[in-house]
């Protein structure tokens, strides 16, 4: 009997123990981020998704600053595409994926309608010159 109640005690204490470390890391790493409080650390978690959006409307400014975008790109600069994945519903993953695959997929097809255009409207401007040139009479 007194081995069981020193289990019980050892597993209370244990168990309290960890709980309170858990909350003195979490208080301590919170200050340590600079929250003060669970309203700042609640309003810096919903707004992640405007702060991710921002940084990859940033990022995309400065790959055509430097010049590593395609020149011909007329798309708005701040245009940036999000999706998501519900984690919540693994039974849907699989279709969630196959959405976000056809997505990519679609983007890449307009991409190469884009370039496509731009490649025919430049050879169609080549001809066009040619046939100015050829229709130039001669003096």
């Amino acid at each position: 009997g007194e081995h069981l109640i020193l289990a019980w005690k050892a597993l209370m204490y244990g168990t309290v123990g960890a709980v309170i470390m858990t909350i003195a890391v979490a208080c301590g790493m919170s200050w340590y981020m600079g929250f003060s409080s669970l309203a700042q650390i609640k309003e810096h978690l919903q707004t992640r998704k405007a702060r991710d959006v921002e940084r990859l409307r940033q990022e995309a400014r400065e790959r055509r600053s430097k010049g590593l975008t395609d020149p011909d790109d007329d798309d708005d600069e701040d245009t940036v595409h999000v999706y998501e994945l519900d984690l919540t519903q693994p039974t849907t993953l699989m279709s969630q994926l196959d959405g976000l695959v056809k997505l990519v997929e679609d983007l890449a097809a307009q991409e190469d309608e884009k370039k496509e255009q731009a490649r025919l409207n430049a050879i169609e401007g080549k001809m066009i010159d040619t046939e100015v040139a050829y229709a130039a009479p001669k003096a």
